[in-house]
């Protein structure tokens, strides 16, 4: 069996990451409870493009490529992968997806 895997908060807590790096810019204090969906934009009161700009900064920095993982997605993948194709989907930006596939080569081989 075919089966896609979403990457941010499925494999990974991207999530909260890019909330840590919105409060510290913008000295603003979001908390992931009040995130109503992934368009940031909404939520955090900036331009689509200014939430592109914040996860584009975010993934120069060696979090993106050590973040912190959605306990058991590792163990889940192993298993998973032993019977099926697994593919990663995801939403990010494409300025971002040559660090995403250096994350997923080193966490999910």
């Amino acid at each position: 069996m075919k089966i896609g895997v979403d990457i941010d908060d499925v494999l990974v807590d991207f999530g909260r990451e890019i909330i840590k790096s919105f409060n510290e810019k913008y000295k603003k204090n979001i908390l992931y409870k009040d995130i109503k969906s992934y368009l940031f934009w909404n939520d955090f009161g900036i331009s689509k493009g200014e939430v592109f700009s914040l996860i584009h900064n975010f993934s120069k920095c060696d979090k993106f490529l050590d973040p912190d993982l959605i306990e058991g997605s590792k163990d889940v993948i192993r298993q998973l992968n032993k019977k099926h194709d697994l593919f990663c989907v995801t939403h990010r930006p494409k300025i971002v997806k040559e660090r995403t596939l250096i994350f997923l080569k080193k966490h999910f081989p």
